[in-house]
């Protein structure tokens, strides 16, 4: 059974006479929309918008028949990508977390990522470490023939065609790497385009709610 305390209550004195309430569960926690270049985990792209997440303690003020809330030490604070916060409020009870970006620890910075590596960079490399390695079998394949019993005729048309194989990739190869690499670089450019119209409408749509709904709150007759 989870351990329980009272809160500890003060008065106060003074222009905002009332009770101040403390306890060490008391927290509040607050979202932003943030501008600025960042880089964040999981994230293949920088990012100009985000969402700041801040969790810190809290204590309770009420006077005049009312309650204050005030924020007090930060705890967390952390950033999410738009599409990760999307993720995050609409995947509740779904899989093992949405990735964030841990910025503040206590009241300390955490230190954050250098610019990410792109689709389009990693593709290049893991594309040269393949071609290395059939690079590497067409030598090897082409030592076995040389020193196979062979006739010479037969040795000859085999190296030919290995040769011929190693040119196709020599000049080929790069130049279809490069346009698929193109292409990546665009589709992950239309994928962000859309992300952020996705969020803007979202956005924009939730204010057109809450109004709706304060307009009907205003109209609607008392006793209701």
């Amino acid at each position: 059974m989870q351990n329980t305390q009272e809160p500890l209550v003060s008065k106060e004195t003074g222009p905002m006479e009332g009770e101040r309430i403390k306890h060490p569960c008391f927290g509040q926690i607050k979202a932003a929309r943030v501008q600025g270049r960042t880089t964040l985990y999981d994230s293949e792209f920088s990012h100009q918008n985000s969402i700041t997440i801040t969790i810190s303690t809290s204590e309770l003020f009420r006077s005049l028949s009312r309650n204050w809330h005030f924020e007090g030490n930060e705890i967390f604070k952390l950033e999410m990508s738009e599409a990760q916060w999307a993720t995050f409020v609409s995947s509740v009870n779904e899989g093992s977390g949405v990735p964030c970006t841990l910025r503040r620890d206590h009241g300390q910075g955490v230190p954050g990522l250098s610019s990410p590596i792109t689709d389009r960079e990693k593709f290049k490399v893991e594309f040269g470490a393949q071609m290395n390695d059939a690079f590497a079998r067409l030598e090897k394949l082409e030592s076995l023939v040389v020193d196979s019993k062979l006739s010479g005729k037969s040795r000859e048309e085999i190296v030919k065609s290995l040769n011929s194989v190693r040119a196709s990739f020599t000049s080929s190869m790069p130049f279809i790497a490069e346009q698929f690499g193109k292409h990546m670089e665009q589709t992950v450019e239309k994928a962000k385009i859309e992300i952020n119209a996705f969020s803007t409408q979202a956005l924009i749509d939730a204010g057109r709610a809450s109004l709706s709904n304060k307009v009907l709150d205003f109209d609607r007759p008392e006793g209701d």
